[in-house]
């Protein structure tokens, strides 16, 4: 109840965060696109090269937040064939093992997925933040203090947690753009000459 409670952008992806952590998961970052004005983020996002994000929310049962290598505000790019990218591509939530092929090739290639395993991750969830129709980013959950791998009950909660906060989100995002337009709007309607 209390995800998205005041609009913005980085308050509603740390509340989502501070939701999952400790009664979820470990830890949770929230990363999101930096495409606000339109409505196909995600292809236009991902490419050869893998995703670019940014890194919106940290939190961790470890007070000084060792899972995250990237500080909140700055960017993080995902390999094409990681979880992360192909959640976004698909649109739809995974669960993984670090022991999984697709999380160990991941972390040969990317640093952020090796410190993920460093810190004992031993349970990963990866879910698309998603509004409507619209992708605004991904939340990655993990446990490693919790000795319980994450169940599809685990990610159907996770995923409810997102779909609140992408809808807070969006709306946030929105309110500038939809403000322009009703400015814009009004000034239109007034009349050009003095009687």
């Amino acid at each position: 109840a209390r995800i998205g409670t005041p609009p913005g952008v980085a308050r509603t992806a740390q509340e989502l965060a501070d939701a999952a952590v400790p009664r979820l998961a470990d830890f949770a970052v929230v990363d999101l696109l930096d495409v606000p004005g339109s409505d196909d983020e995600v292809p236009s996002a991902l490419s050869a090269g893998g995703v670019t994000l940014r890194r919106t929310a940290v939190q961790s049962v470890l007070g000084e937040r060792p899972e995250s290598l990237a500080a909140t505000g700055g960017t993080t790019v995902y390999p094409a064939r990681s979880p992360v990218a192909e959640c976004l591509a698909r649109g739809r939530g995974a669960r993984y093992a670090t022991t999984d092929s697709a999380v160990v090739r991941w972390a040969d290639e990317d640093p952020q997925a090796a410190r993920i395993r460093e810190v004992g991750t031993h349970s990963l969830m990866v879910v698309p933040v998603r509004s409507w129709d619209t992708t605004v980013g991904v939340a990655l959950f993990g446990r490693h203090r919790s000795p319980e791998a994450f169940t599809p009950e685990d990610l159907w909660l996770a995923e409810q947690f997102t779909a609140r906060a992408a809808a807070g989100i969006h709306g946030a995002r929105r309110q500038p753009r939809e403000r322009t337009t009703t400015m814009a709007l009004q000034r239109s309607l007034l009349p050009q000459t003095l009687p």
